[in-house]
């Protein structure tokens, strides 16, 4: 094993260490444990945390869609993903 292959594993496993198992979501109860509702009425409904969602899947992904490899960030959606 080559010191770059060494350093390419490294990251990858502490990259995904922060977005697996549950790191967005202990963020997201800490940061929301202060709201009563995980939604806010604005002029339309938004989901509180989609930021975080979103920023999980992207670096869980390496920023890159797993099915069909586009890798332009205006064209990736995490909020069509719900539990």
């Amino acid at each position: 094993m080559t010191r770059d292959a060494l350093f390419a594993g490294v990251s990858a496993v502490y990259r995904l260490s922060l977005s697996l198992p549950t790191l967005p979501f202990e963020d997201f109860v800490r940061e929301t444990s202060h709201l009563g509702d995980t939604e806010a009425e604005r002029a339309q409904k938004v989901r509180i945390g989609q930021d975080r969602f979103r920023a999980a899947v992207m670096d869980y992904w390496n920023r890159t869609c797993p099915f069909t490899g586009v890798v332009d960030p205006q064209l990736l959606r995490a909020s069509h993903i719900i539990p």
